[in-house]
């Protein structure tokens, strides 16, 4: 959800992915912004998170995602991936490209997602407390995704991450079918 670290980690993380030239990095923000025609950092209307919108924006990060992936290269997919459907659709378009998959969700503390999203400034995320608000309501629904504590250092949980990718890709680590935490 929003606040828990997901850009920070996704650029600490992308080094370790893909070699040399470390992994592509995909942002739901951006995309969303790049589809409005603006830049990164402008804040966009309400409008421009209804349900038919973010379905867009999801339905470029699984195509550009599978390209990527379909060309040999690594990628981290920065996004919130609330719903289910948007979750299983990301890991189908890296089984797609014959990619090992690594589904990574990060949660903390709702009082630490709270301070983390009232302290940005700049940025390209539009995250408000009273978005975060909301996500923290949200229903789930069922969570495969391998589980990391995001109030930690990001590059130490880079570093994780990156651990359960090799150990997943290897096949020597199961799927986490557990339920998730509640938000905090």
């Amino acid at each position: 959800l929003s606040g828990t670290g997901k850009s920070t980690v996704a650029a600490a993380l992308a080094p370790h992915l893909g070699g040399g030239a470390g992994a592509r990095i995909l942002s739901s923000d951006r995309v969303r912004k790049s589809l409005h025609g603006v830049a990164a950092e402008t804040r966009l209307p309400q409008e421009a998170y209804r349900r038919e919108v973010s379905t867009r924006v999801y339905a470029e990060l699984e195509a550009r995602a599978g390209r990527l992936a379909a060309a040999g290269s690594a990628v981290v997919v920065d996004a919130v991936f609330a719903d289910p459907g948007e979750r299983d659709r990301i890991e189908a378009a890296a089984r797609s490209a014959d990619a090992p998959f690594l589904g990574a969700w990060l949660h903390a503390p709702d009082d630490t997602l709270r301070a983390r999203v009232a302290a940005r400034t700049g940025g390209p995320s539009d995250a408000t407390v009273a978005i975060l608000e909301r996500q923290l309501a949200y229903d789930l629904g069922p969570l495969t995704w391998a589980r990391f504590r995001a109030d930690q250092p990001a590059e130490a949980l880079a570093e994780a991450i990156a651990a359960a990718l090799r150990a997943r890709a290897a096949g020597t680590q199961p799927r986490n079918g557990a339920p998730p935490p509640r938000h905090g």
